[in-house]
């Protein structure tokens, strides 16, 4: 094997290289050894792009279709415009645009500068390009984006069909006699109160308003005195107010709205209302908001069971019976620039996956919350403060994404949270700064040249009124040698890659295609290794780069929307969910991270393995799987030790979520300075010790390996 350093398996078992460590059964540590792409040799003493931005599975760009085919490697790419805890120190650029007159690449630092500085070379399609007029000569001294691999332009005019769309909120709050028993319509108003006194107002046009449902529609009308108009025709075209009636500035009405929600929470407090118009309910709202763009947030508690979009039949039928009424008032919503989330506390009847098509078309995300007795406090703590960052976050309006790439590549497909325009222009309504979108490429021709490249642009509205421009570029080395390219791939975007096509799968075909079509990636892989690095009479070689390969597979058939064992309702949440998340989010949800509080205590904040062997009856361990943290207190512990994590009832158990995260509070804080949402601290129950059977069992890594030995 001229001394490959690798994995090796064979019917099961694992046996790690004298020269290697045994990555695939090490503690599953964070995200922090692959902060940077892999670089192609020619380019190991020049910097690239900070993966957090943009992630490929390939380190290097196979030559052409049939060296691709060898490595049985997708090529993909995750792009994040604004990357959680990335360094805020991306230039903005307010002169002029330079562009290349052919395919509109934006100038970068791979662009070939020609002596004199008059003149330039594309480096997506090599085309020459004069230096605008207003530039004397271009230079790295005197343009930043020939320095920087991501930047900003400020964009003129040209680059607006419309005056830039002002930031407008209308919440769509669920008044059901279910809402009132779970304790949301509460936790609603009081937070809606606090996101009307902070929300920012830039410019002075920032609006909002309120719609309320039941079985019956009513609009808020905070600027004139609260008066709320009563719909009760939620099959029909009833005239609708105006939105400017219930869309009003929020500097001018700021005190009348959060007057006014005090008002509406003591008329609704006894509602005995069981039924939902929902559905009527998001289509008054894309009415409204449909002269002026912005951004719709949904809070229910039950799915539409009355009026437009209702579920007439059983729920074995519910999927198909009212998805094309979501899709098309996606579609209405994509012409006037409205983005949709939905938050979604689960105590009645819900489908996510039907309503969830609405917001994955127009760039919005869907926050669930599965709740019971127990879990309520804690969800509905969870939900408070995630519909107030998610307000109050910076977000992008009316946004479109271009992806140019080299020749010698096309866009095979987009996942993510978006509507695809063209193969390679995308509509997003809103870049919520909580995305990523990852876009496939595929061989068009082979490559003449020794280097490949990609150009992300987003062109949105801030939260300002300026029209603003994010150009992000990567280049990799080409080579046509299979061998080397599995060797600098990353394991973990590949898996994050085969995720996002099985989660646009199941929505499609259902759940035994996506689990099917996941097998087959994984198949495809691991012959070609077999192929490309030999096999022993009892084991299959595997290179380094791959080591968490066929781990993050199994993680995705077991613990994730392709677990068959998972509630419908749930898995929707993560069918939608996955395709949005950034690869090092992705690797926490499918391989979480596990701590041991007495190593904590001692400094040690390194990561435990996840296997069952780990926990010891008398330790106390904390989970991070990237929705919740988990605690386990061992049987064994102090009495003591226990009562300082859970509180304890009259006889003695231990009850409650975990009022206690003080204990962990500085790991508790950085865990979620990491997190786009907002973690719910509870108990270790059959979800914890699931993840670590996952992890530690491999019993679906056995059945595999003789698969592919056969």
């Amino acid at each position: 094997m001229d001394g490959h350093v690798g994995h090796t398996f064979g019917d099961g078992q694992y046996f790690p290289t004298q020269q290697h460590r045994a990555v695939f059964f090490s503690p599953l540590e964070t995200d922090v050894s692959m902060d940077q792409c892999h670089l192609a040799p020619e380019f190991e003493l020049q910097p690239n792009i900070p993966a957090e931005y943009i992630r490929c599975t390939v380190g290097m760009l196979p030559k052409s279709a049939n060296v691709a085919a060898k490595t049985g490697l997708p090529i993909a790419a995750t792009i994040t415009p604004y990357p959680k805890g990335a360094a805020d120190s991306v230039p903005v650029i307010e002169r002029g645009i330079i562009r290349c007159k052919v395919c509109r690449t934006y100038i970068n630092p791979y662009a070939e500068v020609l002596p004199g500085g008059t003149r330039w070379k594309c480096n997506i399609c090599g085309a020459l390009n004069d230096t605008p007029e207003q530039c004397a000569e271009i230079n790295t001294d005197t343009h930043e984006e020939l320095r920087s691999f991501v930047y900003d332009f400020i964009a003129p005019s040209e680059y607006m069909c419309r005056p830039p769309q002002p930031q407008t909120h209308l919440f769509l709050v669920d008044v059901s006699q279910y809402a009132m028993k779970s304790g949301l319509f509460g936790e609603t108003v009081e937070t809606l109160k606090s996101i009307a006194r902070e929300m920012p107002d830039r410019d002075g046009r920032a609006r909002f308003g309120v719609v309320l449902f039941d079985s019956r529609v009513y609009c808020v009308d905070f600027a004139g005195g609260l008066r709320i108009s009563i719909v009760s025709d939620v099959d029909g075209e009833t005239l609708l107010p105006t939105a400017h009636s219930v869309v009003c500035n929020l500097r001018i009405n700021r005190d009348e709205i959060v007057s006014g929600l005090g008002k509406i929470q003591a008329s609704f407090q006894s509602s005995t209302q069981t039924e939902s118009c929902l559905g009527y309910a998001l289509k008054t709202a894309v009415q409204m908001l449909s002269g002026s763009g912005g951004k719709v947030v949904c809070v229910t508690s039950t799915g539409a069971n009355v009026g437009a979009g209702a579920a007439t039949q059983d729920r074995g039928s519910l999927l198909h019976s009212s998805i094309g009424f979501y899709k098309e008032l996606a579609m209405d919503g994509l012409r006037s620039h409205i983005c949709v989330d939905f938050f979604v506390l689960k105590t009645g009847t819900v489908d996510v996956r039907t309503i969830g098509e609405t917001a994955h078309i127009l760039g919005g995300k869907i926050f669930f919350y599965q709740t019971n007795s127990r879990t309520m406090a804690g969800q509905l703590e969870k939900y408070r403060q995630e519909l107030f960052e998610s307000c109050l976050e910076e977000c992008g309006l009316e946004a479109v994404l271009r992806v140019r790439c080299s020749s010698e590549l096309v866009i095979q497909n987009f996942y993510g949270s978006l509507f695809m325009r063209t193969m390679d222009l995308i509509n997003i309504p809103a870049i919520n700064h909580r995305h990523s979108y990852t876009v496939v490429f595929k061989h068009e021709k082979e490559f003449k040249g020794r280097k490949g490249h990609i150009q992300a642009a987003f062109l949105f509205t801030s939260s300002s009124g300026e029209r603003m421009i994010r150009v992000m570029n990567i280049a990799l080395g080409v080579t046509d040698n299979a061998r080397a390219v599995v060797e600098a791939a990353d394991d973990r975007a590949v898996v994050g890659a085969v995720g996002c096509v099985a989660a646009d799968m199941l929505g499609v075909s259902g759940l035994s295609e996506a689990r099917e079509y996941v097998t087959k990636e994984a198949c495809r892989v691991v012959e070609a290794s077999k192929s490309l690095f030999g096999t022993s009479k009892t084991a299959l070689q595997m290179p380094s780069s791959l080591g968490r390969l066929l781990l993050g597979i199994d993680s995705l058939l077991s613990i994730s929307f392709l677990d068959p064992g998972m509630a419908e309702d749930e898995r929707a949440h993560q069918m939608f969910l996955f395709p949005t998340l950034s690869t090092a989010e992705m690797c926490r949800m499918l391989f979480p991270r596990l701590w041991s509080f007495s190593a904590l205590l001692q400094g040690d904040t390194s990561c435990q393995a996840l296997r069952r062997s780990t926990l010891k009856t008398d330790g106390v361990y904390i989970m991070d799987d990237l929705f919740d943290i988990y605690v386990f207190v061992g049987e064994n512990c102090s009495e003591a030790l226990q009562e300082s994590f859970f509180s304890r009832d009259q006889k003695g158990a231990a009850v409650g979520e975990c009022p206690r995260p003080e204990r962990f509070s500085q790991l508790l804080a950085q865990v979620r300075e990491e997190t786009y949402g907002v973690q719910r601290v509870c108990r270790a129950e059959g979800v914890f010790f699931k993840k670590l059977v996952a992890t530690d069992h491999f019993n679906w890594l056995r059945g595999f390996s003789k698969r592919i030995s056969k």
